[in-house]
């Protein structure tokens, strides 16, 4: 193809490049040929498209699994960036009837007490509009029936090991898995060595409630183990090359944690139409948000 000379000013004008492009582009058409435009991603950016869609695709298996009342959040860091993922997937996920807590691989960091505060929330009232849905007081509870299943493995580290840990002390969660990683000694100061590496040092221990100075090197105890195997029996393809299982429909922990989250919820339920059907205002603190919500249906004006 040949383009037109264009006033000699070597511009992208009529008869420039751009008129050269737009006639090789019409013959290649005409031919039945097209024009792919690939943009060539970095590594990370292209390790941060494929977690975001595993981490969808756990998700979608989660709600599919329990028929839309389970949630489903995964958090890989305690720092900025883990902070806002929990954020922006626990303002949906909390309007279920249970939520599944996924910190395996968690790489720690130190926001696992703003995290804490979320599932920490106690159902104290309902707001009960004259039109629309009612909502729980304080909004954001974590599910409406109270119920938290936390997932950790081997590389679940740092400050997600603290926060497995908080979560089980103050019975916030039941934790599933396998033992976490121990190490939550922080490093920050460190010294090069005459070959180019260099060495760290510890400079700031965890002193934790009931296991005082027993999290390093020992980690957090599941409440319930299930071990993710190397190799599943008679998986052929169904495994990759590190025997990981493939996608979360053959990932043992998280069916589990699905079971848990389910019988749970079916526990809560009872507890539910009994704090309803109470004769007097029960003075204990109600253990779901559902139990104020039937409680407040059946005592509204008219209702019996």
């Amino acid at each position: 193809v040949v383009g037109g000379g264009g006033g000699g000013g070597g511009g992208r004008d009529a008869g420039g490049t751009a008129d050269i492009g737009v006639r090789i582009e019409a013959a290649r058409r005409a031919r039945g040929l097209r024009t792919l435009r690939v943009r060539c991603i970095s590594y990370q950016e292209e390790q941060d498209m494929r977690y975001r869609d595993w981490v969808h695709s756990c998700g979608e298996t989660v709600h599919r699994e329990s028929k839309g009342r389970v949630g489903y959040i995964h958090v890989s860091e305690m720092e900025k960036k883990g902070f806002a993922d929990f954020t922006r997937q626990y303002l949906v996920e909390c309007e279920r009837d249970a939520i599944i807590l996924d910190i395996r691989g968690n790489t720690g960091g130190f926001c696992s007490p703003l995290i804490i505060d979320s599932l920490s929330r106690r159902p104290l009232g309902v707001h009960v509009p004259r039109y629309g849905h009612p909502t729980s007081f304080p909004n954001d509870l974590p599910s409406n029936y109270q119920v938290v299943v936390c997932v950790v493995n081997e590389e679940t580290g740092s400050d997600g090991e603290g926060l497995a840990h908080s979560l089980a002390c103050l019975q916030l969660a039941t934790i599933v898995g396998t033992r976490t990683w121990g190490g939550v000694i922080v490093t920050g100061d460190s010294a090069e060595l005459v070959d180019g590496s260099s060495i760290s040092f510890p400079t700031e221990g965890f002193f934790l409630h009931k296991t005082e100075w027993g999290l390093e090197n020992r980690g957090v105890a599941p409440d319930i183990l299930v071990a993710d195997p190397p190799v599943l029996p008679g998986a052929g393809a169904t495994v990759d090359r590190a025997g990981r299982p493939r996608g979360p429909e053959k990932d043992p922990q998280l069916k589990k944690a699905i079971a848990v989250a389910l019988k749970r919820i079916a526990q809560r339920e009872k507890e539910a139409q009994a704090f309803a059907a109470a004769k007097d205002i029960p003075r204990s603190l109600p253990s779901s948000y559902a139990c104020l919500l039937e409680r407040a249906k059946r005592s509204l004006p008219g209702r019996k």
